[in-house]
């Protein structure tokens, strides 16, 4: 079997597309097409421009919405702005994906496979839109540092996390965990109360690391967490 019909076994559910909501209109009438040149995200260490114009596709929800939340936050410097949509597309059993590789650093924690394609999308297989609302997720702020990774001279260094890690767990009403993956580890720490913002920030100055993004987490996710089943997952602590 191709490497396309093994990754086409994930893609007979529903797939998640992320946009820019003023897209919408044309998706819904064209669909989706390949880009003609590259996006304008960069990727994590190495500040390259991402991808080449493919068009990208989430198989699990979570995914799209941390993605959806980085973009708004990104473009718009908040989260729920309404600039910011999930279209869902359904039928793409037979349509030819390939796995999405280009970002290992900020695929660290992903919940299903990231896909890629050149070949359009009609958008018969629109399922459905929806306007990105973390309020309607029930859903806590999630903040994650840059990666720990010898192969980026920029990245963060381990003593460096070692100390934020120890230094967050003194942060109320919070939940700071780490994840490893092999050529790199990452960490963030999850919040309710917004409050809590400018003391995680004088912290990560403090120990000369770099926020990297802010994401939104649901219910689900956190729960994960705490029951020790979320992917590399080593460490967490909960105050």
């Amino acid at each position: 079997m191709r490497a396309y019909e093994l990754l086409n076994e994930t893609a007979k559910n529903e797939l998640y597309h992320v946009t820019h909501t003023k897209h919408v209109p044309s998706i819904q009438k064209n669909g989706l097409h390949q880009m003609g040149a590259a996006s304008n995200w960069v990727q994590q260490g190495s500040g390259e421009r991402y991808g080449a114009g493919e068009i990208y596709m989430f198989t699990n929800k979570e995914d799209a919405n941390k993605w959806a939340g980085r973009m708004d936050w990104d473009f718009n410097q908040t989260l729920g702005s309404g600039e910011i949509s999930i279209i869902t597309f359904g039928g793409l059993a037979d349509h030819k994906f390939e796995k999405d590789e280009g970002d290992p650093m900020s695929q660290a924690g992903q919940q299903g496979d990231w896909l890629k394609t050149y070949v359009p999308i009609p958008p018969q297989n629109i399922v459905k839109v929806e306007t990105y609302d973390p309020k309607k997720l029930n859903e806590a702020l999630e903040i994650e540092f840059v990666c720990v990774n010898d192969s980026f001279p920029d990245a963060t260094k381990q003593e460096q996390q070692d100390e934020l890690f120890a230094a967050l767990r003194e942060v109320p009403d919070t939940l700071v965990y780490r994840q490893d993956f092999g050529e790199h580890n990452s960490m963030a720490i999850i919040v309710r109360d917004e409050a809590a913002i400018p003391e995680i920030k004088r912290l990560a100055a403090e120990n000369n690391i770099t926020i990297d993004e802010y994401n939104d987490v649901s219910e689900r996710f956190i729960n994960s967490i705490y029951n020790n089943t979320l992917e590399g997952l080593t460490d967490w602590y909960a105050s």
